[in-house]
């Protein structure tokens, strides 16, 4: 249901050359997911980087994003790479009024909710891209990670002051690609790994929340064996 990113993914965009919009089905080719159509997001190579390139944005609420690019061609190959670091604090003053504690709260009697509160969403985030191409050959690698996204409105859409989440992607492939090899055909080739990690700790209810318990152990889930108020809250680490 996520498209494959990963949990609080953020697509800087200083490496993109253009963005394509397919629209319709188009599960034969892209699968199952592509039912109402495809976005494809095309990097920059060699020549449109050419050279060293560099850059640097401040922004409110301590924001920061650095970025470097380098093309050239080395032994025959062309080499285009991007590196990106960019952060972001919160804002203090996009408050959330009222959050599924505040109907807990007025269900149980309680006064666990902290709403009003503004919105955490400080986070730190990694990207960097290398795309290598010679004759027949592209081989590319990405790589995406996230440093303590602090969860915004939190997993259960309750606020709570100690979630944190981090992540972490890489995919890379190796393509051959071959069109006058056999008359009027195309001949592509092509290995693929992925590898994606969310190492996530979510406070999905503030201390003191009260909820109902399951007989299956399980918070909210019928039948309902009981009601239990956790002092320290409810927290999950999928």
């Amino acid at each position: 249901y996520s498209g494959a990113r990963p949990v609080g993914f953020r697509l800087p965009v200083s490496m993109i050359s253009r963005i394509e919009v397919v629209r319709g089905p188009g599960s034969a080719l892209y699968g199952a997911d592509a039912f109402a159509g495809t976005i494809n997001i095309i990097t920059k190579d060699r020549f449109e980087v050419d050279g060293i390139h560099a850059g640097l944005c401040l922004a409110s609420f301590d924001g920061m994003n650095i970025w470097g690019q380098h093309g050239a061609r080395y032994n025959g190959w062309d080499v285009g790479m991007g590196m990106e670091y960019w952060r972001s604090g919160s804002d203090d003053e996009r408050v959330l009024e009222k959050d599924l504690q505040t109907k807990l709260d007025t269900v149980f009697g309680t006064n666990a909710s902290l709403a009003p509160g503004a919105l955490h969403t400080d986070f730190e985030g990694y990207n960097f891209v290398t795309v290598l191409h010679k004759k027949q050959w592209t081989v590319r690698f990405w790589g995406w990670l996230l440093d303590d996204y602090e969860g915004g409105i939190g997993g259960a859409r309750a606020l709570g002051r100690e979630t944190r989440v981090n992540s972490e992607q890489f995919l890379g492939d190796v393509t051959w690609h071959d069109d006058e090899l056999v008359d009027d055909f195309d001949l592509t080739v092509q290995m693929a790994y992925l590898y994606r990690k969310d190492d996530s700790l979510l406070q999905l209810l503030p201390p003191g929340a009260t909820v109902t318990i399951g007989t299956d152990g399980n918070i909210f889930s019928s039948p309902m064996a009981g009601v239990t108020t956790f002092a320290d809250g409810i927290f999950g680490r999928p």
